[in-house]
């Protein structure tokens, strides 16, 4: 099911994220010198103005075998600490978004340099490898098949990541849908519903008078008709536990 970090210790989700390009990382460099192993020399060689080097080939099964032990991490690794946690890095402070998007820019960088590591330790920087294609997909398409999974499988919480780049949020619409967050929270209806009207109200005096964003006009419009479906649902009779409560 996976591990689903708390609202309030947005410090959590930034250990998610790090675990998992750590965790990733070190399964990369070992999925490749798997790959590395039953290699045969295909008696070419090639050479150079400094060096030269023997052509090897890869043994397919060794090449498969990395390949899906790979992909195997790579699927359980996002399920157990991404999958579960991109809402709240959606509602997590500016810092947290920033951490969390250099964590993955790094954590690219460092799966290429410890695949192509690995690719060194079994042979010598001047040998090459057969078909050459396939080096290509593991140094470079694993990486990036990484970063296209942690990008994509929060579907629309994903930008969240890298909404720091854009201001979405304003001060003044943000204490209302503070108090109205935690209100909803506590089921207290009544109050629940008028922070959504002033919100509302705020919202379009707000985008009257010209200072918002676009961003924050598709943000905060999709924030008040969110709440304002979930309202519909609200009621006074399930106090302790409702779909709304939880998903506010």
């Amino acid at each position: 099911m996976g591990y689903s970090v708390k609202k309030d210790r947005p410090w959590l989700v930034v250990l998610s994220w790090l675990l998992f390009w750590l965790l990733l990382c070190a399964g990369a460099f070992f999925a490749a010198d798997l790959q590395m192993k039953g290699l045969t020399d295909t008696g070419k060689d090639t050479s150079g103005f400094l060096f030269s080097g023997t052509v090897y080939r890869y043994n397919i099964l060794y090449y498969i075998g990395g390949l899906a032990l790979f992909a195997v991490l790579l699927v359980l690794l996002w399920r157990g600490l991404l999958k579960n946690n991109y809402e709240q890095l959606g509602e997590s402070p500016w810092w947290c978004k920033v951490a969390c998007s250099v964590i993955t820019i790094a954590g690219v960088i460092g799966c290429f340099v410890l695949i192509i590591l690995s690719m060194m330790l079994n042979i010598g920087m001047s040998d090459t490898l057969e078909p050459g294609w396939a080096a290509f997909v593991s140094a470079v398409g694993w990486p990036l098949s990484a970063l296209a999974l942690s990008l994509w499988g929060g579907r629309k919480e994903v930008k969240a990541v890298f909404s720091f780049l854009k201001k979405e949020t304003h001060s003044d619409l943000e204490a209302i849908l503070k108090r109205l967050r935690l209100n909803a929270e506590n089921n207290y209806r009544d109050a629940t519903k008028e922070d959504l009207e002033e919100l509302k109200a705020r919202y379009e005096e707000l985008k009257s008078a010209g200072k918002l964003n676009g961003k924050q006009i598709d943000h905060y419009s999709e924030v008040i008709t969110t709440y304002g479906i979930k309202l519909q649902n609200f009621s006074h009779k399930t106090q302790k536990v409702n779909s709304y409560s939880e998903k506010l």
